[in-house]
């Protein structure tokens, strides 16, 4: 019954060289927002936000929507259906799961289970049933990054990072949490270009071995 619903709701439009997909994420879906284990009695709906680890121990039937750079370890399952979007990493110890994911996603499959794999080049999620806002992970202020600012706000054409102590990657990511561009950055001061960004709001993060920090800009 619940493989029918999804059929229903979900968006797949495919061609010869690609696949753009967008899922719902749906009404009673439990939002995860920190590094955590979960013990199921059964099928459930999780929605792990980005840059989580998340050790999920029995699952039978689930749904799980995966944010980017996520780290799922699933102990054992027995049917789940998963949709990854960039940077994600799933660890399957035992069972057999269904996954839609992007490509640079990596799937390791330590049992004896099976995983039937969907790829898509573009995955998107409809927030309007759990309040229209993407995923807000609470581990994004935790080793929170110091002395580092980002101007000017709005920006039109460039973003200044200034701070930087030591090396790291920028991200900017749109409102429905997908990444939008990336930049790697230095120690000191770095102005990153954002011609090819359309207007709107955005949040930037700044991710180094010392923590994160995330400013939510606009372009005007």
């Amino acid at each position: 019954m619940k493989k029918i619903l999804l059929l229903l709701f979900s968006v797949c439009i495919l061609t010869a060289a690609k696949a753009q997909c967008s899922f719902p994420i749906l009404l009673g879906t439990t939002q995860i927002t920190s590094n955590t284990t979960i013990t199921s009695a059964g099928a459930a709906y999780y929605w792990i936000c980005s840059d989580l680890t998340v050790t999920i121990n029995y699952s039978e039937g689930s749904l799980i929507y995966l944010e980017s750079n996520v780290t799922l370890n699933i102990v054992s399952t027995d049917g789940d259906e998963i949709y990854a979007k960039s940077g994600c990493v799933i660890n399957l110890m035992d069972g057999d799961i269904d996954v839609t994911y992007f490509p640079n996603v990596i799937i390791n499959n330590t049992g004896t289970g099976t995983v039937l794999p969907t790829i898509c080049n573009s995955i998107t999620y409809d927030y309007s049933a759990v309040g229209g806002s993407a995923c807000a992970s609470s581990s994004i202020q935790e080793n929170q990054l110091t002395g580092v600012s980002m101007y000017p706000n709005p920006f039109i054409c460039t973003i200044v990072i200034a701070g930087m102590k030591t090396e790291g990657e920028a991200t900017l990511y749109n409102i429905l949490g997908d990444e939008v561009q990336s930049w790697k950055i230095t120690a000191g001061d770095n102005k990153i270009e954002t011609n090819t960004v359309t207007a709107g709001v955005y949040f930037l993060k700044v991710k180094t071995a010392n923590g994160v920090a995330t400013m939510k800009i606009m372009k005007q």
